[in-house]
């Protein structure tokens, strides 16, 4: 029988992150339930549609889970039944067809990798960024490991999950290090850093990092030559975020991304395109 700690996954509430102020009172146990790993991403990814990602771009399994996604199309998937049936039933978050400016990514060249689109010979091929992540080779090992979101280019993060042990492993292409991290400690650190905006999404172009420099002027900066988003840009994007009420329940998602779009194409950001 597994002894669960009584500690509470978190909160549905998106504004709430007060439940858990240190490591140690996150939940530790694990295996965890298939729903209780549902329901923590679920969270997630509720929580940047809330901010900035189109409500129409979530993808939530029908009831049964995706049909896509059965013992015989993932014969030569390699994964554990836990894995399988996971997958069947997470959400998921539609990719653009083109990665530059990516209007849905999670974090800096990352997209939730979308299981409920694949084939039995998707399945079937090595996925990269288990080989990135330098993942045992042993089967008993490789398993129970499945990649969450997937980078790409330089710098692309991938996200990973050991379901048999809680492990989140936050990937770096380029730079090749990795970050472990307890199962609900990760996703409660991400969802914080949205909430802070420590990551700024700019809708159309790769997201940026708060340097912690709040913008005091009331006055956009000028036209700019060189690229967009520079660092006075990203600073400028989460002040319009903080502006139309993020993160409270005032936030306007609609007036934000449009003050958002306007700025970008008044410092000629949309001038860039070929």
């Amino acid at each position: 029988m597994l002894i669960r700690n009584p500690s509470p996954p978190p909160s549905d509430d998106l504004y709430s992150l007060d439940e858990y102020s240190s490591d140690d009172s996150l939940p530790q146990d694990f295996p965890l339930s298939r729903e209780e790993i549902v329901t923590t991403i679920r969270d997630f990814y509720e929580y940047l549609v809330r901010l900035y990602i189109p409500e129409s771009a979530l993808k939530l399994p029908p009831p049964g889970g995706w049909p896509n996604i059965t013992a015989a199309s993932t014969v030569d998937f390699g994964k554990s039944e836990f894995v399988v049936d996971l997958i069947r039933h997470l959400p998921y978050i539609e990719a653009e067809d083109d990665h530059d400016g990516n209007r849905h990514n999670i974090n800096f060249k990352c997209i939730v990798q979308d299981y409920s689109t694949y084939t039995a010979s998707d399945f079937a091929k090595p996925d990269f960024g288990e080989e990135l992540a330098e993942i045992e080779e042993s089967r008993t090992a490789r398993e129970h490991w499945i990649v969450l979101a997937r980078g790409y280019e330089s710098y692309g993060r991938y996200l990973l999950l050991n379901t048999a042990t809680g492990v989140m492993r936050d990937q770096d292409i380029r730079a090749n290090p990795w970050f472990d991290f307890g199962f609900y400690e990760f996703w409660t650190r991400f969802k914080s850093e949205y909430k802070n905006l420590e990551i700024i999404p700019i809708p159309g172009f790769e997201p940026g990092v708060s340097d912690g420099k709040d913008v005091i002027t009331t006055e956009p900066p000028s036209r700019q030559e060189h690229d967009f988003p520079s660092g006075l840009d990203e600073n400028w994007v989460r002040k319009i975020y903080i502006d139309h009420g993020w993160p409270t329940a005032s936030y306007d998602k609609a007036a934000a991304l449009a003050a958002i779009d306007d700025f970008a194409r008044g410092r000629g950001a949309f001038d860039q395109d070929d």
